[in-house]
């Protein structure tokens, strides 16, 4: 992605909050675009963490929300693209460590 087709929220985030390097902004890669909401992951050259950033444009102004993952670019698109996790699988995931008395009820 060249650094003219971000939005230019992603200038405003300048250093990484894990280990305060610098951005270099032509690490923000687009995961996707969707109306007015696009989706990027940023990540640290320093250490390696990253960030998924969502920035929505609205008439009001922009939304942006931040996470902070140690998921790399191909891992964010993957899960991006897997099915939404449902209550079922929660479920069946408790079920599975219990089973296997990993946790503990109390």
């Amino acid at each position: 992605m060249n650094f003219d087709d971000q939005p230019e929220e992603i200038n405003l985030l300048t250093q990484c909050p894990t280990c305060q390097s610098t951005y270099h902004q032509q690490d923000a890669r687009l995961i996707q675009k969707q109306g007015s909401t696009s989706i990027f992951h940023l990540s640290c050259w320093s250490c390696q963490s990253a960030l998924l950033i969502s920035i929505k444009r609205r008439p009001s102004g922009i939304v942006c929300s931040v996470v902070i993952t140690d998921c790399n670019y191909e891992d964010a698109v993957k899960f991006k693209q897997s099915p939404k996790i449902s209550v079922d699988d929660v479920i069946e995931a408790h079920n599975a460590l219990e089973l296997d008395n990993l946790i503990e009820i109390r």
